[in-house]
């Protein structure tokens, strides 16, 4: 947000509130986004940044999120809304995920960067305490198989 001058303190407060409504009417949406036609730019005053930046502001000064809850794209993904082809051609055509990139090759079996992208979009992984992994790779041998 504008900082103010050190002259704004001298400023009768009616004024200093105009300046501030004078810059929030750049940042801030003119409606709220509507259910299902949009025809005003939400995100108008903070063009200048780029989209996922956008969302992120706007995130923060509204707290209006530009995206659904993850649960709600592995629900579309269940129900076939979005396949694995909606999902291969994100990570493809993301040059700086670098899906293909190999990170582990175990008895001639490749791991990608893709896959465990792929995982991290499908599955809720849940955290695990320091002796819950242990006991993973003590008993069930996690880390020598994938």
């Amino acid at each position: 947000m504008k900082t103010s001058s050190p002259d704004s303190k001298k400023q009768p407060i009616r004024e200093q509130l105009l300046e501030l409504i004078e810059h929030l009417e750049h940042v801030l949406p003119g409606q709220a986004p509507i259910r299902d036609f949009v025809h005003h730019n939400t995100l108008h005053g903070l063009q200048h940044l780029d989209f996922t930046d956008a969302i992120a502001e706007s995130y923060r000064v509204t707290g209006a999120s530009g995206f659904l809850p993850q649960e709600k794209y592995r629900d579309y993904f269940q129900a076939g809304r979005i396949n694995e082809s909606d999902i291969n051609s994100v990570l493809d055509e993301d040059e700086s995920l670098s899906s293909a990139e190999v990170i582990a090759s175990i008895d001639g079996r490749e791991l990608t960067k893709k896959d465990v992208y792929r995982s991290g979009l499908l599955v809720d992984f849940k955290p695990i305490t320091r002796s819950q992994l242990h006991w993973l790779i003590e008993e069930k041998h996690v880390l020598s198989r994938f």
